[in-house]
């Protein structure tokens, strides 16, 4: 039998990589700065009893989920390879699968960014067999977007089942 599977963005390389690491540098040093001087004024207005560190409390907790989104969708590498219509994602949290053809629940977003940051297409699957849920970013291991036949395959094997929704709005954002 042969193999068929197909490593994502192996070959996604973009000439200007400079500004867009910077972008993402800027943006993380800023978000640091302005966290810790958020949480100095919580921390500050709770120790004196005010009534604003309610508001600096939650402030801060909002910041810091955005920060975590973030970098969820950012910094986390991610390889993915498809073996048919499978997709197959390992991160840190380890090996994950999803059938494109026949997935139980089929959702597509962009990446949680700020100003700057480069802007990624994400799959959301749910496998209907198992019920395990998977998140994709659709970029390379080296940070930048997939290559449009990779993408291309990607919608190929959604388009093989009854995701055509989610086919038509990566081939509208992502190619």
């Amino acid at each position: 039998m042969p193999d068929d599977r197909r490593e994502l963005g192996r070959a996604s390389g973009a000439s200007d990589r400079e500004p867009k690491e910077f972008a993402r540098a800027f943006n993380t040093f800023w978000l640091a700065v302005f966290g810790i001087a958020l949480l100095v004024f919580a921390v500050q207005c709770t120790a004196r009893l005010q009534w604003e560190a309610v508001w600096a409390w939650a402030g801060w907790g909002a910041l810091l989920l955005f920060i975590l989104a973030r970098s969820r969708d950012l910094l986390r590498s991610q390889t993915a390879w498809l073996q048919g219509t499978v997709l197959n994602v390992e991160d840190r949290s380890g090996p994950r699968q999803c059938d494109l053809a026949a997935p139980g629940k089929v959702r597509c977003t962009f990446s949680v960014n700020m100003r700057g940051d480069p802007d990624f297409p994400v799959l959301i699957l749910r496998d209907a067999l198992t019920g395990d849920r998977l998140r994709y970013v659709l970029k390379a291991p080296d940070g930048f977007p997939l290559s449009p036949d990779d993408v291309r395959a990607i919608v190929s094997a959604l388009e093989r089942g009854p995701a055509e929704r989610a086919a038509r709005w990566l081939r509208y954002n992502a190619l």
